[in-house]
């Protein structure tokens, strides 16, 4: 099970490796209604403002479903690869990353695409209808987004292979005719401000509500920026590998898991690691904050792991028969769990094993070329 969605009325919507959409009756733990519309892996899944749930998958497609009957209403297509993520703008459109190096936006409402940002060898390519801009930048090459993120102020964040972020603006919905699209910005590499200091792949980002961004990276690092200056507030160093997941908690706090098995608690304020909660023995794939304050994580190890913040210890954990790759938590004090063989695993706090009374693990030593959790200027 690749990627799980809870909707409004506590349904819940998976997408598995086969190709599947399922609902599921999250009260009576079974599937309520499926759909094979798609031909490989379903990848991502979004609900628009209209209800309907759309889907990328790995067929290079992306399906619109309504939820009441469980039917495909529209089908998209234009990538020319794999589209591994979706995010839904504040207007509805649909914004969609894949790895023919393009970033596309589409309408929901008529089907059609609504803008397209494809980044090339020496070049970068935008297109909003029958216009298409081409700028030159020696610095650019083939780079696919490996991340995506919807700021406040409407426009995306783009994670890439090539280190850095970019900041796109769409078009906007009503062409004007006095000021081409052209004038919508693409801030990119070194040919105009932009986001650089990695020093490997940005594969995950999230927004603060102050529209401040952070970035993961397979360096290791998470990174703190101010969208209207460009520059690192913060570098947050600790784990030993790179980072999978990131997850907000509701008193600003930030959790993080990475492919060396930890699940870490930082604090942007005194920019530094607070707890260093434990360790799977496995890459961790998902880290959900939960509403009481706790924290769910899940990994390669195929276990699902509940810790309590107050404490930092491990409360108690699920164990499901194959690696577990996302995670929800559902009203009524249940989590689900999708692991790597299709499965959905669905639990009550309460009815997961007890975990034996341990210490939290303590922070690891700081590289030695930099404290770990220091800020930057």
């Amino acid at each position: 099970m690749n990627t799980l969605v809870v909707l409004p009325d506590g349904t819940l919507a998976s997408g598995a490796g086969d190709g599947t959409i399922r609902l599921w009756d999250s009260g009576a733990g079974a599937a309520s209604a499926s759909s094979e519309g798609h031909t490989l892996a379903v990848r991502a899944l979004a609900l628009l403002p209209d209800g309907r749930l759309a889907s990328a998958s790995d067929d290079k497609s992306i399906l619109l479903w309504d939820l009441r009957s469980c039917a495909e209403t529209r089908r998209l297509t234009g990538h020319k690869g794999s589209i591994p993520a979706l995010a839904v703008l504040a207007d509805g459109r649909l914004a969609s990353y894949s790895s023919d190096h393009m970033v596309a936006l589409w309408d929901p409402v008529n089907g059609k695409g609504a803008g397209a940002l494809e980044m090339g060898r020496h070049h970068v390519v935008m297109r909003y209808g029958d216009d298409t801009i081409e700028i030159d930048d020696p610095s650019s090459s083939f780079s696919s987004v490996r991340a995506l993120a919807v700021l406040p102020d409407g426009r995306l964040a783009l994670g890439s292979f090539d280190h850095t972020i970019r900041l796109w603006e769409p078009p906007s919905r009503a062409k004007s005719a006095e000021a081409p699209w052209l004038r919508d910005t693409m801030y990119y590499g070194k040919s105009s401000p932009g986001f650089e200091g990695h020093r490997a792949d940005v594969v995950v980002l999230t927004v603060l509500p102050d529209g401040r961004l952070i970035s993961g990276s397979i360096d290791g690092t998470i990174r703190l920026w101010d969208i209207a200056s460009f520059k690192e507030i913060t570098r947050l160093e600790g784990h030993a590998g790179p980072i999978k997941t990131l997850a907000l908690l509701g008193d600003g706090r930030l959790a993080s898991g990475g492919t060396d098995g930890t699940v870490r608690l930082w604090d942007f304020e005194s920019c530094g690691e607070i707890w260093c909660l434990g360790r799977h023995t496995g890459p961790v794939n998902s880290v959900v904050a939960l509403p009481d304050g706790k924290l769910l994580s899940g990994a390669d190890d195929r276990t699902v792991r509940l810790w309590d913040l107050p404490t930092g210890r491990e409360a108690c954990r699920l164990e499901v028969d194959a690696a577990v790759l996302c995670l929800a938590a559902i009203p009524e004090d249940r989590i689900v769990a999708g692991d790597q063989l299709g499965s959905v695993a669905l639990a009550r706090y309460c009815g997961l094993k007890q975990s034996e009374d341990r210490p939290r693990d303590p922070p690891e030593p700081p590289p030695p070329e930099r404290s770990a959790g220091s800020c930057s200027p």
